[in-house]
């Protein structure tokens, strides 16, 4: 049947140019293809969410992503974006990704890119690339949830708490 994630963010400062308040429920219909909904609380925006695994990673090649969601975290831009990411880890503790985005609403291109290491289990770093800035992020993971502790463009403090059914 497969599983569910349901995302709540929250920006602190509210005089960012980022939406501050956003919710997403996104659904695993099978190991390769994810399909949701992104809303933007202050705006009244939904945007479609589809996340599809074309290529697996295997040692010497990097999975392929496709995918739309919102244009989140960048705060340079609005809308929905498309993508195509490769990922590959690195080690038993490392994974890189890179991937070229382009903004439906502008047709502008962004070129994302994160490295994340997992400190242990249920800790991990993330240095995320939108394009644009860079955003740490650190995950504490629990059973049945997802912390995030984010700081979008490195100086504005966000939240991300996910639970999975």
């Amino acid at each position: 049947m497969g599983s569910w994630v349901l995302t709540k963010r929250v920006v602190f400062p509210q005089d960012t140019n980022r939406a501050p308040l956003e919710y997403s429920l996104i659904h695993s219909l099978n190991e390769s293809l994810s399909v949701g909904v992104e809303y933007d609380y202050m705006e009244g925006q939904v945007h479609p969410v589809v996340i599809y695994r074309a290529l697996e990673a295997t040692e010497g090649r990097p999975a392929i992503i496709l995918g739309t969601s919102s244009a989140w975290p960048s705060g340079e831009v609005d809308g929905n974006a498309a993508t195509l990411t490769a990922s590959q880890m690195l080690n038993d503790d490392l994974n890189f990704s890179l991937g070229v985005a382009q903004i439906l609403e502008t047709e502008e291109w962004r070129y994302p890119g994160s490295i994340s290491y997992q400190v242990k289990e249920d800790l991990s770093i993330t240095l995320m690339y939108d394009g644009d800035n860079l955003h740490p992020i650190l995950t504490v993971d629990r059973s049945g949830a997802s912390f995030q502790f984010i700081l979008l463009g490195g100086e504005d403090p966000a939240v991300a708490v996910s639970l999975f059914q």
